[in-house]
């Protein structure tokens, strides 16, 4: 018999992570809004967590850039080890169960003006970004043993020297956005 009815209901979900790449306002968001809920939305782009406005069980966590690195480790540190609550408008509170970090690029680009400042040497600037990457994606493996966790960006178009071909990566400072 080719095809095979199941019933998702009764089927355990693996995917625990997901990176979601995306053109400007093609849905990334959105999907965001689609988690299991309650969600913690982190919100790299200004105003972009209103698009998620009017649905129950997300609060959004606005990121404006300000000591990026270490505080946003901190952050998603704390998450690791005393989970957090959402509060319902019936007064219960739940454990979050989905945590999305939306757009990541924006997020690059704030370390990336960050690690500027602290030196001129560009070596030091890409390989401190390329490292924050790598212990961010790092984070995001731990998180998703808990949580489901979604990690939009922005793309960037490329082609491939040899073959022509284009390629759709992560829009990231460093060249981390051509390991993920």
């Amino acid at each position: 018999m080719p095809f095979r009815e199941v019933d998702l209901a009764t089927e355990k979900a693996e995917l625990k992570s997901a990176l979601v790449l995306g053109v400007e306002k093609s849905g990334k968001t959105t999907l965001c809004g689609t988690m299991p809920k309650p969600t913690l939305h982190y919100c790299y782009d200004g105003e972009g967590y209103k698009r998620l406005a009017g649905i129950a069980g997300i609060k959004s966590v606005i990121v404006d850039g300000v000591n990026v690195t270490s505080e946003f480790e901190r952050e998603i540190n704390s998450l690791l080890i005393t989970p957090r609550k959402y509060k319902w408008a019936d007064g219960r509170e739940e454990v979050y169960k989905s945590i999305c970090f939306d757009p990541y690029s924006f997020h690059s680009d704030n370390v990336y003006e960050e690690e500027e400042r602290k030196t001129s040497d560009r070596f030091m600037v890409y390989g401190n970004i390329m490292k924050n990457h790598k212990n961010f994606l790092g984070q995001v493996k731990r998180l998703a043993k808990s949580y489901y966790v979604v990690v939009t960006s922005h793309v960037e178009i490329k082609q491939d020297d040899t073959t022509g071909q284009k390629m759709m990566l992560a829009d990231l400072n460093g060249k981390t956005r051509n390991s993920i």
